[in-house]
């Protein structure tokens, strides 16, 4: 007799924290893509770029990543 495999059952208010927490876990992974191409277009820009060019890519940072007003 083969054994039966068992569903494990949750809860809705249990099944709605897992997607809630999924969907903030894909939001940070695609911030943390978003970061990191334009910190890198950044980085290349300071050694490579016009002038131009590069205000361009700190406004670009800006917009991700704003200062903080103390």
């Amino acid at each position: 007799m083969k054994p039966q495999n068992k569903i494990k059952e949750i809860s809705l208010e249990e099944l709605t924290d897992s997607m809630g927490n999924h969907a903030k876990a894909a939001a940070l992974q695609k911030r943390v893509i978003q970061l990191e191409e334009v910190g890198n277009r950044l980085y290349f820009l300071i050694l490579n770029g016009t002038d131009d060019e590069l205000k361009k890519a700190k406004w670009e940072w800006r917009e991700l990543v704003p200062t903080e007003n103390k």
